[in-house]
């Protein structure tokens, strides 16, 4: 018989509506919850309570889970070349676990870059004007595309979890 514990989200054990609780296993409760010493990842709860997998909780998935949230921190400005290599970074990281290649792959095509061709006239004022106007759009387009493929990148990494031996004991 498996015993789980109601873990408050936001701390307050007075609020007891249910989209504030979760049910954690005790030792998940003390460990991963209780920890005097870390704070609560909000955001990793509410990963949870969307797929409802143990082992997002597992301490194995925080540096998995640290990579995924430069997805919830996509502005409007926010330099392409750092979302290529947070990209970038996910995917390889991915790549060494356990059916990695498979879910890399994946996830590379929905963090992809488009490619556009162009010409510049080095000099030519309108034409260097088209191209800083054409690398807002593709940037903003990039952005885009991040941002809708977001869910379906988190989906294939919450499921590529239950191939690693890391998962925890029930």
């Amino acid at each position: 018989m498996t015993l789980f514990s109601a873990h408050h989200i936001d701390s307050d054990p007075t609020n007891n509506d249910l989209l504030n609780l979760i049910p954690l296993c005790p030792n998940c409760h003390i460990l991963d919850q209780h920890d005097p010493t870390a704070e609560i990842d909000r955001s990793k709860l509410r990963l949870f309570r969307q797929y409802r997998n143990p082992t997002i909780l597992a301490p194995q998935f925080q540096p998995l889970f640290h990579r995924l949230k430069f997805l919830d921190e996509i502005e409007d400005d926010t330099d392409i070349k750092e979302l290529q290599r947070n990209a970038q970074e996910l995917i390889s990281f991915v790549a060494d676990l356990e059916m990695g290649t498979f879910y890399s792959e994946r996830i590379a095509d929905l963090t992809r870059k488009p490619k556009y061709a162009s010409i510049t006239i080095i000099g030519d004022p309108v034409s260097e004007a088209r191209r800083r106007d054409r690398l807002v759009k593709e940037a903003q387009e990039y952005r885009d595309i991040l941002r809708t493929n977001r869910d379906a990148v988190i989906a294939l990494v919450v499921e590529l979890l239950r191939f690693q031996s890391w998962q925890p004991q029930q």
